[in-house]
């Protein structure tokens, strides 16, 4: 069989039996909805195409079948290297660099707070054409893309363009572009001009948590982009969608071609040491997740809320933690509030400028916990976060590695205010919570009963098992 890499897709050549195997290994099983099974095919046999970032795990099935294949890469590399020093990449970071370079399609898994942001800015620097930088999060594309105080203009003394937030700013080498504001520029059949050309002379596609490519708009923009031959995904949670379409992910930037651990930067003193403790609670007879069983074991239980307040009786100060509901967060602001301790809740419905100004507070030690929904769960400048709490619970591998990610900042102020009086952090702790339903789980083990409380426990063992896979220590305490 022969592959032809063309800039966003392969075409395949081969005989009919060739292709079915292919046509076979491009089929996805995405599980059962409502008792029937959902299959996803990223293979087009009227084109005889499929997505680019799939080519080697394709290859690798097909020859794994006896299928013999020949790769005939016809893209043409858009620019040479300029050689920068680029002096203030950690090695990790430089070795990111390399690697993208190096593979054109990949992904790069580099844990929260491991300096990403980085490398996403020494790409463009080090390759001169043109980029496309997209950022579902809008505080990740002022991070990354502000004329001002943005990285990579602090980098490289380049403006960058900005599409975002009210603002679309053409004939920029290098566009920082949140998906939602492209998106508006399709009509349901096609793009507009503007879209067009910025698509047209892209080179390079870089994407910021790249597991969020997998939605159907981010999937059209990347199909859209004709000529680009640098596609490069940064996320510390590549792979564990919920709906289970993480090769839709890998159809455009390919699988992790870097990875680093979090006990390797750990260790390097490049981000702060995480203890993980999952204390356990234990919760008889719950009612189904779907019939309010989320509400009453989680977002209203005085058993399992009564165990993070004494969490925040331990930890004193820069305690953050995350919930999911919005009347978990009022609730549990309640608690502190009747236990005297200082305290801030934060969501999605507030304005940035409150935002902000209670992440400064939380910074300066004004107030000792900071309840947030998921809007702190990246792009926030959260540094002085001493301990954290997953509130949230859920089964959720993305969210949960992301949010524990959070502890993991060190301050590298010279002269800071809080770290003259709490020291300078190199240690965190973060909390989860190890729900189980006790009476559920005795009748599965013992007669292979069902009882609606057992996702309790397979949303913890879930949870458990996100963080072992990612080399996490953890240590499952029944009490404090």
């Amino acid at each position: 069989m022969i592959f032809q890499l063309q800039p966003n897709h392969v075409r395949a050549f081969g005989t009919p039996e060739e292709v079915q195997a292919l046509y076979e290994e491009l089929v996805y099983d995405l599980g059962e909805k409502r008792g029937r099974v959902q299959r996803l095919c990223l293979y087009n046999p009227i084109l005889g195409t499929f997505p680019l970032g799939l080519w080697r795990e394709a290859e690798t099935a097909l020859r794994s079948r006896g299928v013999s294949v020949i790769v005939n890469d016809l893209r043409r590399c858009p620019t040479t290297r300029r050689g920068l020093p680029l002096a203030w990449l950690l090695p990790h970071q430089r070795e990111a660099v390399e690697a993208a370079i190096r593979l054109s399609v990949t992904c790069i898994d580099i844990p929260t707070a491991g300096g990403k942001g980085e490398v996403l800015a020494a790409l463009p620097m080090e390759l001169p054409c043109d980029w496309l930088i997209l950022a579902d999060d809008a505080k990740v594309l002022s991070q990354l893309g502000d004329p001002k105080v943005g990285r990579f203009v602090k980098r490289s003394g380049e403006r960058p363009g900005r599409i975002g937030g009210g603002l679309w700013e053409e004939g920029y080498r290098v566009t920082v572009a949140s998906p939602a504001t492209l998106d508006q520029r399709w009509d349901g059949n096609r793009w507009d001009e503007a879209s067009q050309r910025l698509f047209q002379r892209v080179r390079g596609v870089i994407y910021d948590e790249v597991h969020m490519s997998g939605s159907p708009r981010s999937q059209r923009i990347l199909a859209s982009i004709p000529n680009a031959y640098y596609w490069v995904g940064f996320s510390g949670t590549i792979e564990g969608r919920s709906d289970r379409r993480d090769m839709t992910v890998r159809s455009f930037f390919g699988p992790a071609g870097y990875k680093v651990q979090a006990s390797v930067l750990e260790a390097a003193g490049v981000i702060a040491t995480q203890k993980l403790v999952m204390v356990r609670c234990d919760q008889p007879d719950q009612p189904a997740y779907e019939a309010g069983g989320y509400q009453r074991a989680v977002t209203l239980s005085k058993v399992r809320n009564g165990v993070i307040a004494k969490i925040w009786q331990k930890e004193k100060t820069g305690c953050l933690t995350f919930i999911r509901e919005l009347d978990h967060g009022r609730y549990l602001l309640r608690i502190a509030q009747h236990l005297g301790i200082r305290a801030e809740f934060v969501n999605g419905e507030m304005d940035a400028g409150p935002i902000d100004k209670a992440i400064t507070r939380f910074e300066r030690g004004e107030i000792d916990v900071l309840i947030a929904s998921d809007v702190l769960k990246q792009g926030a400048d959260t540094i002085h976060v001493y301990s954290g709490i997953n509130a949230a619970g859920r089964k959720s591998v993305i969210e949960t590695i992301q949010r524990r990610g959070r502890a993991g900042r060190i301050c590298r102020e010279a002269n800071c205010a809080r770290c003259a009086v709490m020291g300078k952090k190199s240690t965190a702790t973060w909390y989860d919570l190890y729900d189980t339903d006790s009476l559920a789980e005795k009748l599965w083990n013992e007669r292979r009963r069902k009882l609606p409380g057992l996702w309790l426990g397979r949303h913890s063992r879930e949870r458990l098992a996100a963080y072992k896979a990612k080399g996490i220590l953890v240590d499952v305490v029944s009490d404090l």
